[in-house]
């Protein structure tokens, strides 16, 4: 916890990474300590702010996870609509108001925009080199899911040579 004056998707990765919640690509090196300008603002902060456009629950053991970690940290989750999420953010930024700390979206087009515009901060988790190389944008956005793909199609009517691979 940082200012909230830029909201920090280095920290889900950080506690996704210290949560394992990371695919597992191998062996990994130990969390390296915290940094400690990092720490003392998260302890005069007191909290976590999580907005995010998913339900709590699909979140809780990172959630949880996070809370054993930090023990001293609260942890404040918000979960506004997913239509609100990006303005409501743009106009707590103009206005000076606190934001969230961290912002969970599937809108990744709007995430990138905040990182490439500077309204996010930079983290390079030492999870980064067991992460692929899609999953990190700048050390300020980091994917903490991969959709798949499903396509369905009529046998008789499309051709395999047609099938997309």
């Amino acid at each position: 916890m940082i200012s909230r004056r830029h909201f920090s998707l280095a920290g889900l990765a950080l506690t996704a990474a210290g949560c394992d919640l990371v695919p597992d690509f191998g062996p990994r090196p130990r969390l390296a300590a915290p940094d400690s300008g990092l720490a003392a603002a998260a302890a005069r902060e007191g909290a976590l702010r999580v907005d995010a456009v998913i339900e709590q629950h699909g979140v809780a053991d990172f959630l949880d996870s996070f809370r054993r970690l930090h023990p001293d940290l609260a942890v404040e989750y918000h979960r506004p609509f997913s239509s609100e999420l990006h303005p409501t953010y743009l106009q707590d930024v103009t206005a000076g108001r606190p934001t969230a700390d961290i912002l969970i979206s599937s809108a990744m087009d709007l995430q990138f925009k905040f990182v490439n515009d500077g309204l996010a901060q930079t983290y390079e988790s030492p999870e980064k080199p067991h992460l692929p190389d899609w999953a990190v944008w700048k050390d300020q956005a980091y994917a903490v899911t991969a959709e798949p793909i499903v396509f369905a199609y009529n046998r008789a009517l499309m051709p395999p040579a047609d099938v997309p691979h």
